[in-house]
């Protein structure tokens, strides 16, 4: 039988007006009037937390949280905190703040502006460490290019759907260097879908080190991020080369190449 809100008791029945529905829980509904008033009455004390609002239960990378929260009950709350509501979801992902970048694509700092310049938005975006150095023509390498040609052949995806953007670049002659600022900014002009990552050392370019295990995706700011291992241990193992295949065509198949 449904609950109305009569039956609710005051904390749960603000929840309810503002539009939550279902909660998944381990205990009776009566249980849990009296621990969110448990709650309330403890977050009016002197130095206690508030609980969240409906408003800010978010999924990562997504809108409002439609999963059912799964509220924390009984006696294992931490020392200091009792009763409070523990955060539903973990703080979501998000690619480096370019808000102080410039707006004026000839202010960049270079080689980022070059580079911008000779790419396209795509659905698709493709990344890895040593990518600023093969397009500046500091590192190219010819093992990489045949790479992608022949992978994107495999894929069959068609022109126009895939673009290149560093999340490294080299100054001159050095090796490359990390800009997730740069990176985010150019990120934000090319509005991919998908964002294939290869190696963890782009990971930690664009400052999300050790968020996603190899041949595993995240969302980040609404796009999918698929990471696979890096390239030249690919080019060194089919096994692998035909996992990354597979799981790729997997996700494209959700993105719209339009």
């Amino acid at each position: 039988m449904a609950v109305t809100s009569v039956s609710l008791g005051p904390a749960l029945r603000a929840w309810s007006q503002a539009g939550l529905s279902h909660l998944l829980c381990d205990c009776p509904v009566d249980s849990l009037n009296t621990a969110f008033l448990s709650g309330q009455r403890a977050s009016s004390a002197p130095g206690s937390h508030a609980s969240p609002s409906a408003d800010t239960l978010r999924v990562p990378g997504g809108p409002k949280a439609e999963a059912p929260l799964r509220p924390a009950l009984g006696g294992n709350e931490p020392s200091g905190n009792s009763g409070s509501l523990p955060e539903a979801f973990p703080a979501a992902l998000t690619f480096a703040s370019r808000r102080d970048f410039p707006a004026d694509l000839a202010a960049w700092p270079q080689p980022w502006g070059v580079m911008f310049g000779k790419v396209t938005a795509a659905p698709i975006l493709w990344t890895y460490h040593d990518l600023g150095a093969d397009l500046s023509g500091v590192g190219r390498s010819p093992e990489r290019s045949a790479f992608f040609r022949e992978l994107i052949g495999e894929l069959r995806l068609p022109k126009g759907s895939s673009v290149f953007w560093p999340c490294a670049a080299p100054v001159g002659e050095s090796a490359p260097q990390a800009d997730p600022v740069a990176f985010s900014a150019g990120l934000a002009r090319l509005f991919p879908q998908l964002v294939v990552v290869f190696g963890e050392r782009a990971m930690a370019d664009m400052g999300l080190a050790g968020q996603c295990g190899y041949f595993h995706q995240i969302m980040v700011e609404g796009k999918l991020l698929v990471l696979l291992p890096e390239i030249e241990e690919m080019l060194r193992g089919d096994a692998q080369r035909s996992s990354a295949v597979s799981l790729l065509r997997a996700v494209i198949s959700s993105v719209n190449l339009g």
